[in-house]
């Protein structure tokens, strides 16, 4: 919980319910000694959009804060990850604290690992995106191992089988998954920043690897995020970006958690996930310029914790008007895997057929481009179930 004389002190936000494991690495991570915190105030941030305690009259209201009695807030662990942000020189892939925490809070009982960091731009990684190999190896160990046993078993206790980890997208303004590392990387969920008016934020990176968007405020006057910071920036601060918007999410998620993976056993990532992408509200009729690179939409609570789980769509379309020669669809666990997409024009001709390996919850983009205008209609097969969605392309 945050109240006004409490300082939360990380950059790397893990959010937990609170189970031992002890299952180790295959990598080489040293234990670091994160004893010495050092007050940071985007740590503390990010940490009061999640869980500042609400109805307590001091502050600020969080998404998964509680209602203001004891114990009704989601708890968050304290992994910090840089005491400044010249720590390593400016070269955060190098930091030695990353894997340590992404693990620790594994180890430790969280489910969710929310990450408000990436890695420095320019530092000359210009080829390719890039993750450190010992960073991929703690995002995918939390994933499988987060609130589970040696064995990937859910740990009696324990609200979901494996974890999920959240990265912000980064502020540069550009569609270059390069310049967003780790958020690119296709295990994590990236999230996008939009302003009040449901557009892009001006700042916020973009792109078809982004999954989901969420208010990260404006550059400048009320339209920031108010949220808790040290005592040395006067307890609360405004402040914008994509490290504003990911907590959101992050807040989002632990109350989906809360409402269906507590008391009971079962409930895992990919599920959450698919919660989180189906209850997302559109978002391309305000960005036409950014249509499929926004991710599924904005997050949207009420709808996360009013939908229906045991009615998830299993075909997605992204929109039935294409307009840029893109088909933008995701598909839910029952239909991931190998499967066949065909196309049937408008005097039901075949016109495309592919085969596809698709990872449930993803967006994933078929181009369309040698396809004249007009009505079709597409068929996906997969897992012996078969979906049919009709579209028109202009």
């Amino acid at each position: 919980t945050l109240k006004e004389d409490t300082e939360m002190l990380d950059e790397v936000v893990v959010v937990g319910y609170g189970t031992m494991k002890t299952s180790d690495m295959t990598g080489a991570i040293s234990s670091v000694d994160v004893d010495d915190l050092v007050p940071h105030r985007h740590g503390t941030h990010v940490a009061g959009i999640i869980g500042a305690t609400n109805n307590n009259g001091t502050g600020i209201s969080s998404i998964a804060g509680g209602n203001g009695t004891p114990g009704s807030g989601v708890k968050l662990m304290s992994c910090q990850i840089l005491k400044s942000l010249t720590s390593t020189g400016g070269e955060v892939a190098s930091d030695p604290f990353i894997a340590a925490a992404i693990k620790y809070g594994a180890d430790n009982g969280a489910v969710i690992s929310q990450n408000s960091w990436g890695y420095a731009v320019g530092t000359g990684r210009n080829t390719s995106s890039y993750i450190n190999p010992v960073h991929k190896e703690a995002i995918d160990y939390f994933i499988k191992y987060a609130g589970c046993d040696n064995n990937g078993e859910q740990l009696d206790g324990s609200p979901m089988k494996g974890g999920i980890v959240l990265f912000a997208s980064g502020n540069a303004n550009t569609s270059d998954p390069r310049i967003a590392a780790p958020a690119d990387y296709d295990k994590v969920v990236a999230v996008a920043a939009i302003e009040a008016d449901y557009r892009k934020a001006s700042y916020s990176n973009y792109g078809t690897y982004m999954d989901i968007s969420a208010p990260g405020g404006a550059l400048n006057g009320d339209g920031r995020i108010w949220s808790t910071t040290t005592k040395l920036a006067g307890n609360y601060e405004y402040l914008a970006g994509t490290s504003m918007a990911c907590p959101l999410v992050s807040g989002v998620a632990a109350l989906v958690i809360e409402k269906y993976g507590v008391g009971k056993k079962g409930f895992t990532p990919e599920t959450l996930k698919e919660i989180l992408y189906q209850s997302a509200y559109d978002l391309d009729e305000y960005n036409p310029r950014y249509t499929g690179q926004l991710g599924h939409g904005c997050v949207d609570a009420t709808a996360a914790l009013k939908i229906d789980v045991s009615n998830l769509h299993p075909f997605t379309l992204k929109s039935n008007q294409v307009t840029d020669n893109t088909l933008i669809f995701s598909v839910s666990s029952s239909m991931a895997g190998n499967g066949e997409l065909t196309l049937y024009n408008g005097i039901g001709n075949k016109v495309l057929s592919l085969h596809l390996e698709l990872e449930a919850a993803s967006l994933h983009s078929v181009d369309i481009t040698k396809l004249s205008a007009g009505y079709y209609t597409l068929v996906y097969r997969a897992n012996g179930m078969e979906i049919r969605e009709k579209f028109i392309k202009y």
